[in-house]
């Protein structure tokens, strides 16, 4: 703990120094993890390129009323105040590239945009979404910020960045710490994610065999499955009765879809949060990991507890 505190007043301290910003919007649209994995890219790029980190999550989608605070303690990047309408997620400059040749849509005003997004100083998400996202160059960037004493590979920055950020506040974890202990999960145990819903429309479904081909620990029968859609589960305990099944999920779920979830007002969303959060921590103690590393769930386990996480889609942590 003391080594992580070290690391969050370092970070904080050096990342206020730093003269060019950017502020980053955490919550415009997309899945929660999709937004808190680029957060913690987004932190990455900064520290490599020495720019200033501010954060804007005034009307996140996961918290539209508390934002960061609903959930989180405080942060080690500043916290900041900015028009939601400012913000989006640009793409690469190269795929923006390659969208604006494949799309013959020789607008001189889209030209204008591709060069803005390689050249414009950074101010808003859009001007370092794409950047920092080049799928390309990312697995043989190496990092080395002496300051923090962290140096490696983008998943091993992130795993260290995810330290000092994945920090609940005294609600939000007492909370998750009751639904926990309410489970009775034995002390050794295999986690799994299986995701189903609008996930297909970004990556093919894995066969469930696949998952308990991959478990390592032999002699462990009791399995904790996180899932979307309930009848994951129902399959699971009629082809594998030879293990104890343990879930948070509820029989009357099917399937998990971003757009019903935006709807939610701000109670209805924490209800479905709280639960969602604890089988993320559930999955960080258990044994061995096994989910799809095209997942952001396999992606934020990949950063911040590498060791347990087997992939049934890739070998290898990726940026998604």
């Amino acid at each position: 703990m003391i080594l992580l505190d070290r690391l969050y007043e370092a970070y904080k301290e050096l990342n206020k120094n730093f003269e060019r910003n950017v502020i980053y919007y955490v919550g415009l649209k997309h899945g929660f993890f999709s937004e808190f994995n680029m957060l913690i890219v987004a932190m990455a790029y900064c520290l490599k390129h020495r720019i200033r980190l501010e954060v804007c999550a005034d009307e996140a989608n996961f918290d539209n009323v508390n934002g960061w605070y609903g959930f989180f303690k405080e942060p080690p990047f500043v916290m900041v105040h900015s028009d939601k309408r400012l913000h989006y997620r640009s793409e690469n400059w190269m795929a923006g590239i390659k969208r604006f040749l494949l799309d013959r849509d020789y607008k001189l005003v889209e030209i204008q945009r591709i060069i803005n997004s390689y050249f414009t100083h950074p101010q808003y998400t859009q001007d370092i979404f794409g950047k920092m996202r080049n799928k390309v160059t990312y697995r043989f960037e190496k990092y080395n910020i002496s300051q923090l004493g962290l140096k490696g590979d983008l998943q091993e920055i992130c795993r260290d960045l995810v330290s000092i950020t994945w920090c609940f506040n005294q609600k939000t974890e007492s909370e998750i710490l009751d639904i926990i202990q309410n489970l009775s999960l034995p002390r050794r145990y295999i986690s799994m994610h299986i995701r189903c819903g609008d996930k297909i429309q970004e990556h093919k479904n894995e066969k469930i065999s696949k998952y308990f081909a991959m478990i390592k620990c032999k002699d462990i029968r009791d399995v904790y499955v996180a899932t979307d859609d309930y009848s994951m589960i129902e399959y699971i305990k009629e082809k594998y009765p030879q293990y104890n099944i343990y879930t948070l999920e509820k029989k009357t779920q099917r399937g998990y879809y971003q757009g019903n979830f935006d709807k939610m007002c701000s109670n209805e969303k924490r209800i479905k949060l709280i639960p969602f959060f604890a089988s993320i921590e559930i999955i960080n103690k258990s044994e061995q990991f096994i989910g799809t590393f095209s997942s952001n769930i396999g992606m934020f386990v990949g950063m911040r507890n590498p060791q347990i996480m087997t992939g049934v889609d890739y070998k290898k942590w990726l940026l998604w």
